[in-house]
Parts: structure tokens; sequence; C-alpha cells
């Protein structure tokens, strides 16, 4: 796993497919100094893995929009995302490009999605780091909020 700076955005589609990197994006809600997180639901990949929220971008689809979408399918929350930091890249069993953003609550109210999520936290940068089991890739996303 490894950070990737802002100016690595989105990889074409043909250089994805070549190297067989997957395209997600998360979402970074932030609530005095405290971010959301979540805890992966059984029968996922990672299952029991703290990670931030977000998901896969389908065909088509812009990071902004799939991270809009995935936040209402899993916490039941309308989302603006308003600021892109950049991308992490995961070196798992397959290689992901996330897109961070930076997203604001327009509306709704938290609905977890338990076939997607088993639990949420508000937690703070030195708790993030502490977390376990967890995503590596959270550690990289503090980096880009420069925490």
């Amino acid at each position: 796993m490894g950070y990737v700076s802002s100016a690595m955005s989105d990889l074409p589609d043909h250089l994805e497919q070549r190297e067989r990197v997957g395209r997600g994006a998360i979402g970074i809600i932030e609530r005095e100094g405290r971010y959301l997180l979540i805890r992966r639901a059984a029968g996922l990949a990672r299952a029991g893995c703290w990670c931030l929220p977000g998901g896969h971008i389908e065909p088509g689809e812009t990071s902004r929009d799939a991270v809009s979408r995935e936040l209402a399918e899993e916490l039941g929350l309308v989302v603006e995302p308003f600021e892109r930091l950049g991308s992490v890249r995961t070196r798992t069993t397959r290689r992901y490009i996330l897109a961070v953003w930076r997203v604001r609550i327009v509306t709704g109210e938290m609905l977890i999605n338990e076939d997607e999520i088993a639990a949420v936290a508000w937690l703070d940068a030195d708790e993030i780091r502490q977390l376990s089991p967890a995503l590596a890739s959270n550690l990289d996303v503090l980096k880009l909020l420069g925490v």
C-alpha cells in the first residue's frame, strides 16, 4: 500500500484494466475534529476491519457520484462532496485507487445498512491510528488530511 499524490487522480480505464486496479471512493465526514469510521460487516471482504465509508466506482460513474451513492447506500445520508483531497493506493489481494473526498451531510438521518456495516464510530486521528483491525489505507488518508 502506498500514498498517491493528488496529481494521480482517477486512472484511465485502459490502464486500470491492464494493471487490474480497481477504483473506489472514500467520503470523509468530519465533526469537531472527529471522523466517521465504519466497521465492515461479516460476509464482506476484510470483514471486521475499521475503515472510512465508501466503495467501488461503477462503470460510467465519477468518483464524486460514487461517494455520494455509497454513503447513501451504507449510511442513509445525502452528502455533498466538496473537496477532492487526492487518492490513495491499496495493495491487498486486489489493488485499488481510492479517490478521497471531503463531504458534508446535506440531509438524512443515519440509517446503517447492516449488510455492509457492523458498527460506526466518531474518532480523532490518534484513535484512528490505534484501531485494530483496520485498513492500512486509513493512515494514508490521515496524511492527505494533514493530521
